[in-house]
């Protein structure tokens, strides 16, 4: 066992009195205006990016809180943030997924919710709704100790601020880099806005930076528990 330095700071704010439990809100705060400024800057999304400052969102007797929900075009983006502890122990590992779990189960239930109330949520947001559009619903996760990363849990994506942002952010995902502008071999994302957001989905199904290491990843198979009750004989 050794000492992870994060894990390391937190308890220091909390022994020296600062309050923490606040964490996830400025959590969702962070995600809304980094992702915000990257779309913005974006010349493809610039004038077709809308995001929704709506804490929660009632229709029709039923509130659900909102983390994050965006739109381009015709893409939604429904995300449920998670700000979680560092983990250092097998507990605090198992207690993250405990975590993913959950929140993968409340994004199916919230985009869910978007889709079948979608005209009243437009009405909400004050965004434009058009019958003729086809939509794309895509729920994810997002973790800010990066635990998942990578994996879907419930058909729900799980990523962090920085696979959602990059994406955004160029629309190629260097592997072989010499330096910070100079790449041997790289991945193009999309040509324009209607690829970007078609692709999307794959992309955080799929995210290339975190595909690349699974590569060299070898899952150990998990050994089944043994049962008090084996091998005693039955009469």
């Amino acid at each position: 066992m050794h000492p992870i330095g994060i894990r390391c700071i937190e308890g220091w704010l909390t022994e020296c009195g600062v309050d923490l439990q606040g964490k996830g809100t400025e959590y969702e705060q962070y995600i809304k205006t980094t992702l915000s400024s990257v779309i913005l800057d974006n010349d493809l999304l610039s004038n077709s990016f809308l995001i929704a400052e709506n804490e929660e969102i009632s229709v029709n007797g039923v509130t659900e809180e909102i983390d994050l929900l965006f739109k381009i075009d015709n893409l939604i983006v429904l995300g449920e943030a998670k700000c979680v502890v560092v983990n250092d122990s097998a507990i605090s590992y198992w207690h993250s997924i405990e975590i993913i779990k959950k929140a993968s189960e409340q994004a199916s239930r919230k985009i869910n919710f978007i889709r079948k109330n979608i005209k009243d949520v437009f009405k909400l947001l004050k965004w434009d709704y058009d019958e003729n559009i086809k939509f794309i619903f895509q729920p994810i996760v997002l973790m800010s100790n990066f635990i998942g990363v990578g994996y879907s849990f419930f058909d729900v994506p799980v990523v962090d601020t920085v696979v959602l942002n990059n994406y955004f952010e160029k629309n190629i995902c260097p592997l072989l880099s010499l330096s910070e502008s100079e790449h041997i071999a790289f991945l193009k994302l999309y040509e324009n806005k209607e690829e970007l957001i078609n692709n999307f989905s794959l992309y955080v199904e799929n995210p290339p930076s975190i595909e690349s290491y699974k590569l060299f990843t070898e899952v150990i198979t998990s050994i089944p528990v043994i049962s008090p009750m084996d091998g005693q004989s039955k009469t």
